[in-house]
């Protein structure tokens, strides 16, 4: 979600985060930021809802190596399920 204002879509997700934390659903959210760029809104939106997130690197458009941290993230982390 690459806005710099947190609207619907983005407010549904979060609470969405929190009620499955609630029941014991451990839940996080992954967002990309552009190199160079300043750190995504929705990332201090999430962080003030209390909801774990992990903001992953990306050169640009065409940057295939995101791919690759996204599966490592992952990796590392083990969910069950991945919703995109």
């Amino acid at each position: 979600i690459d806005t710099a204002q947190v609207s619907g879509p983005g407010r549904q997700l979060a609470a969405a985060a929190r009620a499955l934390a609630g029941r014991g659903v451990e839940v996080r959210v992954f967002l990309l930021q552009r190199e160079g760029a300043a750190r995504p809104p929705y990332a201090d939106y999430l962080a003030a809802e209390g909801v774990a997130h992990e903001v992953l690197a990306e050169r640009g458009a065409l940057d295939a190596g995101v791919v690759g941290r996204l599966r490592a993230a992952l990796a590392a982390w083990r969910p069950d399920v991945v919703q995109t």
